[in-house]
């Protein structure tokens, strides 16, 4: 009997997502204690398209614009964009997973729009803007077209993205990136657990990506490297009690054959890699106050775990030929009361061991400890806050965006802060942020510059989203 009044107490919960990725980065990113539709452990967030399909019906448009800048000795930058996608500025969960899922960051973004008989379908684009310290700066563009539908027992959906930008680079590369087009298609079979009033959901399934036309980067030092055909096989389960439970494996594994080097038209084999991406996840609710209690006190947690190992053959150059093996290990707790306050803490740990003939530094490990808070002050407005320790290699800074250069390796600390406000009506939310990230950086190689420097980071964050309905 006890089972039973627990399992329907799950299943009977009715929440509604306040959404916004700016939502979750101002409290310092404790995705595992929020439940926001922007953290869900569910197949649309993890690159399967079928999963869009499975949103709620009604559509919404979404935008999201960072902005930061960074300055330290002899070194200022600044860096701007739109929707930045897998390029986003900020930390978020998916960028904080594993990097395989060549749409993270798009989802909630732009166009989202699902009709009463679920067909549904997603257009957006993004830019990204790094102005790095003359002459070094890149700019990114991405373009992406979602379609699903979902026919019950069966889910299906399929993405078209594209990339293309400049980049230029420390090295002295200038290059210009031309695609690649890449096709990625998701199929979802959904086994119902519960029944029409409490509906609980066992799905799997899983997707698979490949490159329509290779991608190409033309560098000014006379070359071009041509990409063949890059393929992506990702199968999943997953487990969802509504508002209560999300938990899922994914097994990822991408493939890229050997990519091609054109130098003074003469060609050459120039690289191979192949990525494995185990990743094991669940999310919870529990609940502590009595069902009559309209904004109920709730226990929330989540833990993620992910093994990457990736193999990397630079043809005809052992030394600059090796692999990695990988892993991560999040795990978020925190109390809830809906529409009135939350407040979390979360951990990140990741390991990292690299194999590379004379290398003088073979592992890496990092740290991230944040503690977030939200606070309601009144139906439509709330306040959020977070401070964040981090240790890390320099450039995995969460707070700097992947393709954007920092200026030295070594190890990095710093004790982050970040302040939000939000703004909620029936079909508007708009939510802001703005965040400081002094880095102390301990540079482990004579040539990156001075043995210790310090470097400052600014942000600021604005999101929107407008709901409409059918």
């Amino acid at each position: 009997m006890r089972i039973c009044v627990i399992f329907l107490l799950l299943c009977g919960l009715n929440g509604q997502a306040i959404a916004t990725e700016t939502r979750v980065d101002s409290t310092g990113s404790i995705d595992m204690v929020l439940w926001d539709e922007t953290t869900d452990l569910i197949p649309y967030n993890f690159g399967n398209p079928a999963g869009l399909a499975l949103l709620p019906v009604g559509g919404q448009v979404s935008l999201t614009i960072p902005w930061f800048t960074i300055s330290g000795t002899n070194y200022n930058a600044s860096y701007f964009g739109l929707s930045p996608g897998a390029y986003q500025g900020f930390p978020s969960l998916i960028a904080s997973t594993s990097g395989s899922y060549n749409t993270a960051g798009l989802q909630y973004q732009g166009l989202n729009y699902v009709t009463p008989d679920k067909w549904a379908l997603q257009a957006t684009g993004s830019y990204s803007d790094n102005q790095l310290p003359a002459p070094n700066f890149s700019d990114i563009g991405q373009g992406l077209i979602r379609i699903a539908r979902d026919f019950g027992p069966l889910t299906v959906g399929t993405e078209f993205q594209y990339t293309g930008g400049s980049l230029n680079l420390f090295n002295g590369y200038t290059s210009t990136l031309t695609g690649p087009g890449e096709l990625n298609t998701g199929i979802l079979v959904n086994v119902p657990l519960g029944n029409s009033q409490h509906p609980c959901w066992f799905r799997f399934g899983g997707s698979v990506g490949f490159d329509l036309s290779p991608g190409q980067t033309q560098s000014v030092r006379g070359g071009n490297i041509s990409d063949t055909s890059n393929m992506i096989i990702a199968p999943c389960v997953y487990l969802e009690i509504p508002d209560s439970l999300q938990a899922g494996i994914i097994v990822n594994t991408a493939n890229a054959p050997t990519s091609i080097s054109i130098v003074n038209g003469e060609t050459y084999p120039f690289e191979s890699y192949t990525n494995d991406v185990d990743l094991i996840f669940c999310k919870w609710k529990m609940v502590l106050s009595p069902p009559r209690d309209a904004q109920h006190l709730s226990l929330n947690g989540g833990i993620l775990f992910e093994i990457t190992n990736q193999a990397v053959n630079n043809l005809g150059d052992i030394y600059n030929s090796y692999t990695t093996q990988s892993s991560q290990l999040q795990i978020g707790l925190g109390l809830e009361r809906v529409k009135n306050f939350t407040l979390g803490l979360q951990l990140d740990a990741q390991g990292e061991i690299v194999n590379q003939i004379e290398l003088t530094n073979p592992s890496s490990n990092q740290l991230q400890l944040c503690l977030g808070m939200e606070k309601w002050l009144s139906p439509n407005w709330a306040i959020r806050g977070g401070l964040v320790y981090q240790y890390l290699p320099v450039g995995n800074d969460e707070y700097v965006p992947d393709n954007f250069d920092e200026p030295t390796a070594g190890q990095e600390t710093a004790w982050v802060t970040t302040l939000g406000l939000g703004y909620a009506v029936k079909n508007l939310k708009i939510d802001a942020m703005a965040f400081l990230d002094p880095q102390s950086v301990n540079n482990i190689y004579p040539f990156g510059g001075p043995p210790y420097q310090t470097y400052t980071v600014f942000g600021l964050e604005l999101s929107g989203e407008f709901l409409f309905d059918n």
